[in-house]
This record gives structure tokens, sequence and C-alpha cells, in this order.
């Protein structure tokens, strides 16, 4: 599989995480997030999701297909 950026950003905060394997995970304060999926090797526009964080949670996103 080909390495891929995962971004994650909410106003003028981002935080990037690279994933080698297809699964990530990211430490986010709580609020509305837009995830943003890139991968080098896969031409077509970056995937975006968005998600709340609550307070103290974590969040399973399961299977994240790309566009």
């Amino acid at each position: 599989m080909a390495s891929s950026a995962i971004i994650a950003v909410r106003g003028e905060d981002s935080v990037k995480v690279i994933s080698n394997d297809g699964h990530f995970g990211m430490e986010l304060q709580p609020g509305d997030w837009k995830l943003i999926f890139a991968v080098k090797e896969f031409y077509g526009v970056p995937t975006e999701k968005k998600v709340q964080i609550l307070e103290g949670k974590h969040i399973n996103l399961g299977e994240i297909r790309l566009n």
C-alpha cells in the first residue's frame, strides 16, 4: 500500500500524520475537525471527512474509501 498523509484541520489548527499501512491515530482537541486523506500514488481528489471530537472520547472511523 502507498503511504498516505492524513491532515486534520480546525480553523487555524492542523495536525498531520503519515500512514504506511492504512491505519492511523491522532490526538485532537475537542471540536469539529475536517480530515483530509491524500495518497501520493492516487491521482484522485483527496477524500475529506468531517468529524466531531468530544472530550475524553475515542472515535473509530472504520474503513474510509478514497474517491
